[in-house]
């Protein structure tokens, strides 16, 4: 398969194009400048493409034969922000008719009733957090629930620097304080995610805090699917 990815520098974009790469796909980096053209590269990566998604630069060269897009520009920019970017890639996309995308979102996005633990919510409401960080998050889910693709936009729970070790669940639940899962963990969902029809025009969370009976094995990337 031939991927496309956006914000492919930092640890988690690196780790996704590693892990693309380890998996046999073909990769396209999209990145901010050349230097960063060249560890993409030095990954593996086939093509490196210096562009700006929030601009609008070298959107169209991104996609020039891909077959999917893994958009992990969360890390570099607000969720304001993410949001313009989201809709010139999908936009463009549509044009160029290529079908899947797969974005990284926090968990906070377009959470239902019930998703987010009562500690977890007093915590968000005295930092404020609920008027802020999750709006925009929703906002981006939105924007990206919008468009006319294939879809699915993953709510990662914290992110840390853990080693990637294929154990991790994935699906519909509540996300609380001791919720986390590391980059690498992370960005092998969000692969796996790509490859497949999985969570087509959905919003799962990935962890790697299990739950009762749950297993280090599934369908996808050797995370454990919790189900809805």
């Amino acid at each position: 398969m031939r991927i496309a990815v956006f914000g492919a520098v930092g640890r988690l974009g690196e780790a996704v194009v590693s892990d693309a790469v380890s998996a046999g796909h073909t990769v396209t980096a999209v990145v901010p400048s050349a230097d960063a053209a060249h560890e993409a590269r030095g990954l593996g990566a086939s093509r490196a493409v210096v562009g700006d998604p929030y601009r609008g630069a070298g959107i169209a060269d991104a996609l020039d034969g891909a077959d999917a897009v893994v958009f992990v520009e969360r890390e570099r920019r607000s969720a304001d922000d993410l949001g313009v970017a989201a809709v010139r890639v999908t936009d463009a996309m549509e044009r160029a008719g290529v079908r899947r995308f797969v974005a990284l979102s926090g968990a906070g996005a377009r959470d239902r009733p019930g998703d987010r633990t009562l500690p977890l919510r007093l915590y968000d409401a005295l930092r404020g957090v609920r008027g802020t960080s999750v709006r925009t998050e929703r906002a981006f889910a939105g924007r990206v629930a919008d468009a006319d693709l294939d879809w699915t936009v993953v709510r990662a729970a914290r992110l840390t620097d853990g080693r990637g070790d294929g154990v991790f669940q994935h699906g519909y639940r509540r996300v609380g304080f001791r919720d986390s899962v590391s980059r690498e963990n992370a960005a092998s969902f969000l692969v796996s995610v790509a490859e497949s029809a999985s969570y087509v025009g959905g919003m799962p969370v990935v962890t790697e805090r299990m739950e009762p009976k749950a297993h280090a094995s599934g369908p996808l990337a050797g995370g454990a699917p919790m189900g809805r």
